[in-house]
């Protein structure tokens, strides 16, 4: 089934009204334009439907599967999850069209999980308007809602996926790989160049009332607070006085409820998204 016409007749084309029935409450919650699921078998099978029948018939017909669920990246990561906006810098002209066609689609700001199983990779994709660029804080701070949203989906998806299974596509073993083989943070730098790129300025963090949000100067702060550094010295570090440099401290203590430097420093170093994404 390589024409596009024939594939507008296939199951993933035809499933995204069911599809956006199940995924409605996260539209709702996140302000999201499209969901994607897809599942990669290890024998190279692949079941990919989204909410956007549309863009599932591009994404076959222009083979962006080669480039994203099919990738090799998709066996670096396995599970965990990356903001999209990252590899809209990558110059390859794989993933440069693949961005064109986003773009086209009004489709930014992607967010993708894995959850690698036995046998196969469960692939979530989010995205949202191009001009949504607040939708990368949104994410981070939602990883718990986001996680459970997928426990939900396969739950709730098990008939609908079981079908899909029936129609899913035997793939060629050719597969895109990056010059960059993996998207993980080696250095504080590259930490801090990334989240400059995604304009992230603000950190969401776990407190003992849910996630809060620290802004660019606090995360500053607390990075360097994090490695024993007193207030005076992260004041001649960052080049401020030390009177910020304490107000920045306290400002970080008053949003976790968390006074003591043990207890503040253990509650965010036990943060599972930074731990993945951010510096230590």
């Amino acid at each position: 089934m390589n024409k596009i016409d024939d594939f507008k007749k296939h199951f993933f084309t035809q499933a995204h009204a069911e599809l956006r029935q199940i995924a409605d409450p996260l539209f709702e919650y996140l302000a999201i334009n499209s969901f994607q699921f897809s599942r990669v078998y290890k024998d190279n099978h692949l079941i990919y439907i989204s909410t956007d029948p549309d863009w599932v018939c591009n994404f076959w017909e222009k083979k962006h599967y080669a480039v994203t669920v099919c990738s090799k990246l998709l066996y670096v990561y396995k599970s965990g999850f990356f903001l999209g906006d990252e590899f809209s810098h990558y110059k390859q002209k794989e993933i440069q069209s693949l961005y064109q066609d986003y773009t086209s689609f009004n489709r930014g700001h992607i967010f993708v999980a894995f959850r690698e199983n036995k046998n196969y990779i469960d692939v979530f994709t989010l995205s949202s308007d191009l001009n949504n660029e607040s939708i990368n804080i949104a994410y981070l701070a939602n990883i718990d809602v986001l996680e459970k949203f997928f426990d939900y989906f396969l739950l709730l998806g098990t008939d609908f996926i079981r079908e899909a299974e029936q129609h899913k596509i035997l793939l060629g073993k050719d597969r895109f790989s990056s010059n960059h083989d993996t998207l993980k943070l080696k250095n504080s730098a590259e930490a801090n160049a990334m989240l400059n790129r995604l304009k992230i300025k603000q950190l969401p963090i776990k407190g003992p009332n849910g996630c809060i949000l620290l802004t660019e100067s606090e995360t500053n702060c607390l990075k360097l607070y994090a490695k024993g550094v007193t207030s005076k010295e992260i004041a001649h570090h960052l080049g401020i006085s030390t009177r910020t440099s304490e107000k920045h401290l306290q400002n970080i203590r008053e949003k976790t409820g968390l006074t003591s430097r043990s207890h503040l420093l253990q509650n965010v170093m036990n943060d599972p998204l930074i731990k993945k994404l951010i510096w230590w």
